[in-house]
């Protein structure tokens, strides 16, 4: 076959592929119990905080090393004043991370593939992310055939990240006050955990031919193998509309002729020709970092919208059936709005991460992720839906104080230690009136905000 009938394929160089799992602990915590206690944590580093030294004094930490506070790679350079990370975001909103000790990792033996578990991180908002790495460094793979083992493959990887989770619940239940469920089936794993991907590669053309990635997009066969690689979908691209593909690259943020960086909702796809750069790996160890917070954001957020629905249904319940004055589901109501104040601190958190960044293309892709994750359409869901619970509980509260306040009117002076029980009950209303209304003015100023 002579050069100019040969197929114009696409072939890896090398290939890495960091897939981050994400998820909330509440959806492993034993019971509502549970769940009341462990939200009272979220928002404050001071859980993480104890858990570090518990772990560092019992060592509890099964297949995890003892663990450290995330920080950036890129700030340990001489570059350090093109900060990547906000000085404060650094200092004091850090996930803790555990490196893993995995004896285990998975081979795909017949292509040359390892896929190895490196890291996991607890985020102060309640959230995980665990964070495999595949690695091909060879040559002779083409993107299809990548694409193919991919989608073979992501099942077994997935079993291996719900395995290293089971290690992760044994641990914390071991070293934490609250109690998980360690009998977390891979079907509902599968449920609740939201999957981001990081990949970096390089690349030839048939014939070890080198083009330049922009090159690549005047040729529509090139052009529709990078589109089904930012896809990493099996579907056959040739009768693809090339018209609409090219419209994937308006997603493209990259200044250069020879680098490509991609972005949409599942996954970051970088060409970068001098990635072995040291200053260039920590500045993409810090990229990979930063998804990892976002993911965290994303997936702690999701949870407690669901939370909130929940509570509107309990508290509408309480009010449409009069429950308001028995004891009992009065102190559902206190713990709803203790549980509340501590979910403001995440509420109202204004993505610190990119705040007072000195990297104008670190600043500029976190802001794309931001959008292309929908963190701020379920920032202000979750807002909305928190000052909708608010003014549940603020009617509530309206209706029993206004009701003791005739109750106090009508009763005789005799009766003093009756009126000295209701002057307690409207002083513990009025008590949870002003943090009703801190909060909703908090919400407000918030919303106000954005």
């Amino acid at each position: 076959m002579d050069f100019m009938n040969k197929p114009k394929e696409l072939i890896f160089n090398k290939i890495e592929l960091q897939i981050i799992f994400g998820f909330d602990l509440g959806h492993i915590l034993l019971n509502n119990e549970q769940k009341n206690t462990f939200n009272s944590f979220r928002g404050s580093k001071k859980w993480l905080k104890d858990l570090k030294e518990k772990i560092e004094t019992t060592k509890q930490n099964y297949i995890f090393q003892n663990p450290e506070f995330a920080s950036s790679s890129y700030s340990s350079t001489d570059r350090r004043e093109r900060s990547t990370f906000s000085i404060y975001y650094d200092k004091t909103l850090m996930p803790l991370s555990f490196s893993i000790n995995d004896d285990n990792p998975l081979h795909l033996t017949e292509h040359n593939i390892s896929v190895k578990f490196q890291k996991i991180k607890l985020g102060i908002n309640g959230s995980v992310t665990l964070t495999s790495r595949l690695s091909y460094q060879s040559s002779g793979l083409s993107f299809n055939n990548f694409i193919e083992i991919y989608n073979n493959k992501i099942n077994i990887i997935k079993e291996k990240a719900h395995s290293i989770v089971v290690k992760l619940i044994e641990m914390l239940g071991s070293n934490l006050t609250v109690q998980f469920n360690n009998q977390i089936r891979f079907e509902k794993f599968n449920q609740f955990v939201d999957c981001f991907e990081v990949m970096d590669f390089d690349y030839t053309i048939y014939n070890n031919k080198k083009m330049l990635i922009h090159d690549l997009y005047k040729d529509d066969d090139f052009l529709r193998q990078l589109a089904r690689l930012f896809r990493m979908s099996l579907s056959n691209y040739k009768n693809h509309d090339i018209d609409r593909i090219k419209k994937l690259l308006k997603d493209d943020i990259g200044y250069r002729k020879d680098e490509l960086w991609l972005i949409n909702r599942n996954r970051v796809i970088r060409h970068f020709p001098k990635a072995e750069d040291e200053f260039q790996k920590r500045f993409f160890n810090d990229i990979v970092l930063g998804c990892e917070i976002f993911i965290q954001h994303k997936v702690a957020l999701l949870y407690l919208n669901q939370w909130c629905i929940h509570k509107y249904s309990e508290i509408k319940e309480i009010i449409e059936g009069g429950k308001y004055l028995i004891p009992q589901e009065f102190n559902k109501l206190e713990k709803i709005i203790f549980e509340m104040t501590n979910f403001i601190n995440i509420f109202s958190d204004d993505f610190y991460v990119q705040m007072n960044i000195k990297h104008s293309f670190f600043n500029e892709f976190m802001e794309q992720l931001l959008i292309k994750l929908d963190l701020i359409l379920i920032l202000k869901s979750n807002r909305y839906l928190l000052s909708s619970l608010l003014e549940r509980l603020s009617s509530i509260s309206s209706i029993i104080t206004t009701k003791r306040s005739i109750e106090l009117d009508t009763l005789n002076y005799n009766l003093s230690r009756s009126v000295k029980g209701i002057n307690i009950t409207v002083i513990i209303f009025t008590i949870l009136m002003v943090l009703i209304a801190t909060s909703q003015l908090i919400v407000a100023v918030m919303q106000y905000m954005k």
